[in-house]
């Protein structure tokens, strides 16, 4: 098991050995690898993942969990639900478009709000769904990004949701999305070759829920 944290497109792994997800990246020279890091060495791959010339990070230690916090603890962390809403009948996932990326509907978790009421609050918002069920935390995401002078990183907690599929769909154009569209799984490929690292993250762990496997 290993955590896995995006800097733009670049991965930083946190793990306790390497896997075969990270065989790849651990033969290239552009990847940074630390062993057993403290906490100078933490705070060293984070400005290591940020050159251009850094394709990938590994953090090997026996407690991937504690690495995890160590980042939590240096950057400013933002917390944020969303879900992954599915059509069982016509096998298909409703994405958003938003600033020119295929997205899942998320947001950022208000004060004392669960997270669980974060992520049906925001799906409806940003789609105008109604009427939706709650499923199974698939999975959670992290990824940096800068703003207002903070270094940020965002922690995403994504649901299985369903919801009936025959509503009107409203994008929220105050945030920015122009559209929402149901698509079919088997015909996500062009839609995540214009999406982030975590979305896919995201759908191979929907897919797999919901398949058994991976697409």
């Amino acid at each position: 098991m290993h955590k896995k944290v995006y800097f733009g497109s670049k991965p930083l792994y946190l793990a306790s050995e390497i896997t075969e997800e990270m065989a790849a990246f651990a033969n290239d020279p552009a990847t940074v690898i630390m062993h057993e890091p403290n906490l100078s060495d933490v705070r060293s791959m984070i400005h290591m993942m940020q050159q251009p010339e850094t394709i990938a990070g590994i953090l090997i230690y026996k407690k991937p969990d504690e690495l995890l916090s160590a980042l939590k603890n240096e950057l400013v962390l933002i917390k944020a639900g969303g879900g992954f809403v599915y059509s069982k009948e016509e096998d298909e996932v409703l994405l958003i478009f938003r600033r020119g990326k295929w997205d899942l509907p998320k947001g950022k978790l208000d004060p004392d709000e669960k997270i669980e009421n974060c992520a049906l609050r925001e799906v409806e918002e940003e789609t105008g769904l109604r009427h939706i069920t709650l499923g199974e935390l698939l999975s959670t995401t992290y990824h940096t990004y800068h703003q207002d002078g903070n270094f940020i990183l965002k922690e995403s907690f994504w649901f299985l949701m369903t919801s009936p599929r025959e509503q009107v769909l409203t994008p929220q154009t105050e945030e920015d999305i122009e559209k929402c569209e149901w698509v079919k799984l088997s015909k996500l490929t062009p839609y995540l070759d214009n999406s982030f690292p975590a979305i896919v993250d995201v759908i191979k762990a929907a897919n797999s829920v919901l398949h058994g496997k991976t697409k």
